[in-house]
């Protein structure tokens, strides 16, 4: 045992903490310690936000808390901060953005609104199967879900979502819309 760990070993906890507090400190060290192994490529100070976010849970959890827990806890923290950055991607070598800087100017907003209206007209003139697929689609939904949402095969939704996307990019450059 080196001498650095004996000290802490030994080292006598302060009358003014008690066990509970003494545990929650522990509990922060190994959440510490997860989230370092886990979201290595994240800053310091968000290393903290995602601790105290974590801690946050564990109390929330109200149950007997033990390291595994802990590292489950941690694993989540770090997932969603992940999924976060997916959706919501940064701006900037320093990660901040401003207000003004995420609006679009009137220019911006005017051809937006005209490709709206190119791309409404052109759904509204394809079939009405293939519409259904396509606009499940660019709402998001997968291939399988735009099938089983439309009670039809999946190759059946793969292959009108591959049509329609066709066929709209082709009336969309028809239209003068730009990819």
């Amino acid at each position: 045992m080196t001498v650095a760990r004996r000290e802490i070993l030994l080292t006598p906890t302060p009358p003014s903490m008690t066990t509970e507090e003494t545990r929650w400190d522990e509990l922060r060290a190994v959440l510490m310690r997860a989230l370092t192994r886990l979201a290595p490529e994240v800053s310091p100070s968000e290393r903290d936000d995602l601790v105290q976010e974590g801690m946050l849970r564990l109390v929330r959890g109200q149950r007997d808390v033990n390291n595994s827990y802990v590292w489950k806890v941690a694993w989540s923290v770090a997932q969603d901060r992940r999924r976060r950055r997916r959706r919501r991607p940064e701006h900037g070598e320093d990660g901040l953005t401003t207000a003004a800087a995420d609006q679009p100017g009137p220019e911006r907003l005017a051809a937006s609104s005209e490709v709206r209206v190119s791309l409404t007209e052109c759904l509204e003139a394809a079939p009405a199967t293939r519409r259904d697929f396509l606009t499940l689609y660019l709402l998001g939904h997968p291939p399988s879900e735009c099938a089983q949402l439309l009670d039809a095969t999946k190759k059946k939704a793969e292959n009108a979502i591959y049509r329609g996307l066709s066929a709209l990019r082709e009336c969309l450059a028809a239209k003068g819309v730009e990819q």
